[in-house]
């Protein structure tokens, strides 16, 4: 939640400074406007390399969950109420969360970044 929150406002606040440079482009100069642009272009492909490093992450502990939970199921089948289907809902729930999170983050970082790149192109 935290990466989320950071990188929604790491995100927001090149929004903002995005329409401000368009809205100040005549007063600033082209070189300097170009310099910031692949200042902001830099950023956001730290923050897809921040994405796809959350993204193992998120695998690796998702993969150790289900071991566990598949641990469990085979302990409980030794006794008299075996597990059943529900003991997924949990993992499957916070999978489906963090999915949810991953995709949202990536929609807007690529909307930026083609927003960005398309400034860019007419910078030239």
């Amino acid at each position: 939640m935290a990466a989320a929150v950071y990188t929604t406002s790491f995100l927001a606040r090149t929004v903002f400074r995005l329409r401000r440079l368009q809205k100040n482009v005549p007063s600033i100069g082209a070189a300097l406007v170009r310099r910031r642009l692949i200042e902001m272009i830099t950023g956001i492909a730290t923050q897809r390399q921040f994405h796809t490093l959350l993204f193992f992450l998120f695998g690796m502990f998702f993969a150790n969950e289900m071991l566990a939970t598949l641990r469990g199921i085979e302990y409980s089948s030794m006794s008299l109420s075996a597990a059943r289907i529900d003991v997924f809902e949990a993992v499957t729930a916070f999978a489906f969360f963090v999915f949810v999170v991953l995709v949202f983050l990536h929609a807007f970082q690529w909307i930026l970044a083609a927003r960005l790149r398309s400034l860019s192109d007419t910078s030239d």
